[in-house]
């Protein structure tokens, strides 16, 4: 089995079997994140060393949800067979799989997540 961005079944991290559902529910999670960063990581007379760095995990949790849909678009599904097996082994993401990840990528990374600055 392949691992990378043209696989939509492989994916790291990979929750469920709908990453445009799964990655919906993880960034919305992350606004929750965003919105209370600097009362969770900040203390009166200190650094923001710990902002620093967490907002920057913040990001990267941001782009691994984005990457996870990405996959769909223009996907290919490979279904290991036999060499005795009849059948198609690649079949491309559906149409409506790929349109749904236009639109996820449209609300959420082609538009500013402006809940990240």
């Amino acid at each position: 089995m392949a691992n990378n961005s043209f696989y939509p079944s492989s994916q790291t991290e990979c929750v469920g079997d709908d990453p445009i559902k799964a990655s919906t529910y993880g960034l919305s999670n992350l606004t929750i994140v965003a919105a209370n960063l600097v009362d969770w990581t900040t203390k009166a007379g200190e650094d923001y060393a710990d902002l620093e760095e967490l907002y920057g995990e913040l990001i990267i949790a941001w782009s691994k949800y984005s990457g996870h849909v990405i996959g769909n678009v223009g996907g290919v599904y490979e279904l290991r067979r036999n060499t005795d097996e009849a059948g198609v082994s690649y079949t491309y993401t559906p149409n409506e799989d790929q349109q749904a990840t236009m639109a996820f990528l449209v609300d959420h990374v082609f538009t500013t997540p402006e809940w990240l600055l």
